[in-house]
């Protein structure tokens, strides 16, 4: 096996690209609604979080009957599987101390409140793979249809609106709802229809483990035709909106805001259900990075 390839199994397979990718969205949000420095600690804790709850999914999911690429990798590191779970969950402590520090500045109310989202964030990203009395012994993505919203607004409030909640309270600042709500609106739209593209990809495996996402009951090319267009229409519905509202006109805003929601379209598209999962992932998760660092680099030359 070539150097790269093996390089590029690692950098998935051990969560380190899906967790990089949900900070960077963190990162976002905070260059975007201008935080102090101090918050970019919570940046940490989003990468840190994200990878201790990844890698625990993965941990305690269930072996397919016919292993995948992922699956394979796991068994054949599983020393390594350890060391990251152990890593992540040393790395989310120190991270969640850092951060209690600095919130300890904020209103009282305030911190009560964002500290409560976090640990419910916790919560329910743990019962995601693990079951639950609550659930009659069932985790929460046995419930296919409502795993694709479950997953969107997962992203969307750990990226977005759990920082805006640390800005709200820092000192009293305070932020505009309807603002807000089309920022969140666009990031949840975003989101889903990437995580639409994976319900599409995990198809077999959904269908084996009897999970009824919206992909097992319509069949793959017909959810690729619906989610193609059906995304087009909301992302540029969604973008139109954030354009306005920010009042981003700016051809480098232009950009960072449109690139995206073009890429989105191509790549449904261009999708293959036999490319390799490490591939995968890194093509399609990747594009979160693309738009992150498009709209933070907007965001930086119009501030100069």
């Amino acid at each position: 096996m070539k150097a790269p390839h093996q390089f590029r199994r690692f950098v998935v397979f051990s969560n380190l690209f899906i967790s990089f990718c949900a900070a960077l969205l963190t990162a976002e949000t905070i260059f975007l609604f201008g935080f102090s420095c101090n918050y970019h600690s919570y940046d940490i804790l989003v990468f840190f979080g994200t990878l201790f709850v990844y890698t625990l999914h993965y941990f305690l999911k269930k072996e397919l009957t016919v292993p995948d690429e992922r699956q394979t990798w796991r068994k054949s590191n599983k020393w390594l599987f350890k060391y990251i779970l152990a890593f992540s969950l040393a790395g989310t402590i120190v991270a969640s101390a850092m951060l209690l520090e600095i919130t300890s500045s904020i209103r009282f109310t305030a911190k009560i409140f964002f500290l409560f989202v976090l640990l419910l964030i916790g919560l329910l990203s743990v019962f995601y793979s693990h079951p639950t009395k609550l659930l009659r012994d069932q985790s929460l993505r046995k419930f296919g249809r409502f795993k694709l919203l479950y997953l969107s607004l997962i992203w969307t409030v750990t990226t977005g609106l759990v920082p805006l909640l640390l800005l709200h309270g820092e000192n009293g600042l305070k932020i505009n709802f309807l603002h807000v709500s089309i920022f969140l609106f666009h990031r949840l739209i975003f989101i889903g229809s990437i995580a639409f593209l994976f319900n599409i990809y995990d198809y077999h495996e959904d269908k084996e483990s009897n999970t009824n996402t919206f992909a097992v009951s319509w069949g793959q090319k017909r959810s690729l035709v619906v989610g193609k267009w059906f995304f087009l229409f909301l992302n540029l519905a969604a973008s139109v909106v954030f354009i306005i509202s920010f009042g981003a006109t700016t051809v480098f805003f232009l950009i960072a805001v449109f690139i995206p929601v073009v890429v989105v379209y191509w790549l449904y598209g261009k999708f293959d259900p036999a490319e390799p999962e490490s591939s995968f992932v890194l093509r399609y998760d990747g594009l979160m990075i693309i738009k992150a660092l498009l709209l933070i680099f907007a965001t930086v030359i119009s501030k100069n």
